[in-house]
């Protein structure tokens, strides 16, 4: 399955039996958003947790919290196996096939830092889409397993959308963690 540029998967990074998606879903304080869209509040599809640095977007601040050990556990064998850095994770939790996130660009990175994102998917495998900013025409589709990390970074983050689409028939629940790179002003 082809990737767009500056995308690198790595399949299998967690073994299933680790019990990664339970042991985070118990473990990490989740929180419901709401996000202001044509001047109404409404309630983001998905529930969120953020660790190690001050994030904020769509309007909304997350304030970060220190990394739990578990977390910290699982930064240190993404770092070991992407090479890279990071200095916070914000954690998504999909309820089930109903929660989702639109097009978006993770450009947003206000203090700098690096251009790189690792995403870990634990429990169900879910659909991840890329679009060209400027072509629409331009896509691409994945498939994210669990235990899986996908690296998006440099002219990905630049010029590709993603999306995470619904999913009707998906009952089970899937977390993101997205390893980012953050620089505090």
């Amino acid at each position: 399955m082809p990737l767009p540029p500056d995308c690198t998967y790595f399949p299998a990074c967690f073994a299933p039996e680790e019990r990664l998606y339970e042991r985070l879903l118990h473990d990490l304080p989740w929180q419901a958003d709401h996000i202001k869209i044509y001047g109404r509040l409404v309630e983001v599809p998905r529930r969120i947790a953020m660790f190690g640095a001050d994030y904020r977007y769509s309007g909304v601040d997350h304030s970060a919290r220190p990394p739990a050990p578990l977390l910290a556990e699982v930064q240190a064998r993404v770092e070991a196996r992407t090479g890279l850095r990071f200095t916070g994770v914000l954690a998504n939790l999909y309820r089930s096939g109903a929660d989702d996130i639109g097009w978006h660009r993770d450009d947003d990175y206000a203090h700098g830092g690096q251009d790189a994102i690792a995403s870990v998917t634990f429990g169900a495998e879910r659909r991840f889409l890329f679009r060209h900013k400027d072509d629409p025409a331009l896509t691409f589709e994945t498939a994210l397993a669990d235990g899986s990390v996908l690296v998006m970074g440099g002219v990905n983050l630049k010029t590709f959308k993603h999306s995470l689409p619904k999913m009707a028939r998906m009952s089970q629940g899937r977390i993101n963690l997205t390893f980012r790179h953050i620089v505090e002003p």
